[in-house]
């Protein structure tokens, strides 16, 4: 399938699939069950990219099932993420003219980063850094409006116009507002810190609960 895809794209520079969204819906929206993309990792010049806006920002929450072309074997999605996938912001994608050229540069980027280090014999693997969640909370509330909005409730909030544009229900604004609830966890935001004086509750609900507990424990 892989040799066919290629011989064509190589022709024609174009090739069109469908995918399966019931069979991907039935199987409870894993991304084994979604859209095949396969890799050939030990291609260096070859650039795979596959543009989707129902990537989630986690592996559990994407429709893209992306292998190794040799091993058959899953790449992570850290490893894939802004290298071989990139989870389309539809209303950038419509705003922003250069939205494609960007996100293609950036994937390009961390390509060659990787091939950079292959070819100098360390570690193949890339990990994203991780960031404590204060500093995600505080980064959150600095950003600009754009931008937040676009990480807080776009990514639903297109998915849902998309499901009322398709299904065109008789009750819209119902439907549209069930779907938020129902989806709101495909957005992950940073949980809060806690200031001291909440800290300072948790800790006395803690002893009290703990004190509660060993006096029912003395009166059995």
């Amino acid at each position: 399938m892989y040799v066919s895809f290629m011989e064509t794209i190589q022709k024609s520079c174009s090739y069109a699939l469908q995918d399966d969204s019931t069979y991907w819906e039935a199987k409870g929206k894993i991304p084994s069950a979604g859209k095949l993309f396969l890799v050939d990792e030990s291609d260096f010049g070859t650039q795979h990219i596959f543009f989707d806006d129902t990537i989630g920002e986690d592996s559990e929450m994407s429709e893209v099932d992306i292998r190794n072309l040799v091993t058959g074997e899953p790449i992570s999605y850290q490893n894939a993420i802004n290298k071989y996938m990139v989870r389309v912001e539809t209303h950038k994608a419509i705003l922003e003219n250069d939205y494609f050229v960007k996100r293609v540069e950036e994937c390009e980027t961390r390509r060659a980063e990787e091939i950079e280090q292959i070819e100098s014999g360390q570690a193949a693997q890339m990990e994203l850094p991780a960031v404590e969640e204060e500093d995600d909370w505080e980064k959150l509330k600095l950003i600009e409006a754009n931008e937040y909005l676009s990480k807080t409730v776009l990514p639903v909030v297109y998915q849902g116009l998309k499901e009322i544009d398709i299904e065109r229900p008789k009750d819209p604004f119902r439907v549209f507002a069930l779907f938020l609830l129902r989806h709101q966890g495909m957005v992950k935001l940073p949980e809060k810190p806690l200031v001291p004086e909440e800290k300072e509750e948790n800790a006395a609900e803690e002893e009290n609960k703990e004190e509660a507990h060993e006096a029912a424990a003395e009166q059995k």
